[in-house]
């Protein structure tokens, strides 16, 4: 005789379940449903409260989420991290739309005590990266970061550190030759220490590509790109670069000399693509002063 699923009990022969059971946690499920779709309506409204506030007022608009969560802090929360990932993914942002969020986004987290590297999926960083971009949309220099202690490089007088990150690898584009040639036939032992090569001789391999040089803190200022690894440190002037070549996690630069290759920084960020944004909006600003 097996025992019920649900209660633990005996249900009968050849039975696992009682039907008064079944039907109970039927009836939980259906009504802890109900509830889920509740609250995910209330934080639906709280998240379309916040993308079109009906006042540029805090409290104004504190009103309506305490009104659409009935004072429950932690639906607040859920409606706020609903907003956030809204606004992640809708990135593009006029420069009236941009300001607003960027003055109700602080204040509402303030307000209800929300620390913000405390959401979820880093929101609040890619949050901070999309209003960088923002300002870079604008030609205007971003100042979202501060740096404290020591970088392993030095500025220039009056330099502006815009953007640091860390454990980056650095990549230089070669190309590598084999410096002899090869048989594609077999060898014979004939006496020892001395082979014979039968068949022809295949080519020397070439390849190409990038290759791994170091890895390091890559900072982005005002002026240039910046590396500082164990071995290896570089400066590299934006007004020195003729192209830019953006990848999923990182970009590549190639300088205007002709004996110059191709530097790649593979930088694994939260938001994929802002590191080339960033980089080739910060020479578009340098090449215009």
């Amino acid at each position: 005789m097996a025992n019920c699923k649900y209660c633990g009990k005996g249900a009968g022969l050849f039975k696992d379940v009682h039907p008064e059971c079944e039907q109970r946690q039927e009836r939980e499920d259906a009504e802890r449903l109900a509830r889920e779709k509740e609250t995910q309506a209330k934080a639906e409204e709280i998240k379309t409260i916040l993308i079109s506030p009906p006042s540029e007022s805090t409290e104004e608009v504190a009103v309506l989420l305490d009104h659409a969560a009935g004072g429950d802090p932690d639906l607040i929360q859920r409606g706020v991290v609903e907003w956030f990932r809204y606004l992640v993914s809708n990135a593009v942002l006029d420069d009236a739309s941009q300001s607003r969020v960027e003055a109700l986004a602080p204040a509402i987290l303030d307000r209800y005590h929300i620390n913000g590297a405390d959401l979820p999926d880093n929101l609040w960083g890619k949050f901070v990266r999309i209003c960088a971009c923002g300002d870079i949309d604008r030609g205007v220099l971003p100042t979202r970061v501060k740096v404290t202690g020591n970088l392993p490089f030095n500025t220039e007088t009056g330099e502006i550190v815009v953007w640091v990150f860390p454990g980056v690898e650095y990549l230089e584009f070669k190309t590598v030759r084999s410096s002899t040639r090869g048989y594609g036939g077999v060898s014979v032992r004939v006496l020892p220490g001395m082979y014979a090569h039968l068949g022809q001789s295949a080519p020397a391999s070439v390849s190409e590509g990038f290759v791994l040089v170091d890895t390091g803190l890559l900072a982005l200022t005002d002026r240039a790109i910046l590396f500082g690894g164990s071995h290896k440190a570089l400066r590299i002037k934006y007004r020195d670069i003729v192209s830019f070549t953006r990848y999923d996690y990182g970009f590549a630069v190639c300088k205007g000399n002709q004996a110059a290759t191709s530097q790649a920084f593979e930088v694994k960020d939260d938001l994929p693509g802002f590191p080339f944004v960033l980089v080739q909006g910060l020479a578009k600003l340098k090449s215009r002063n």
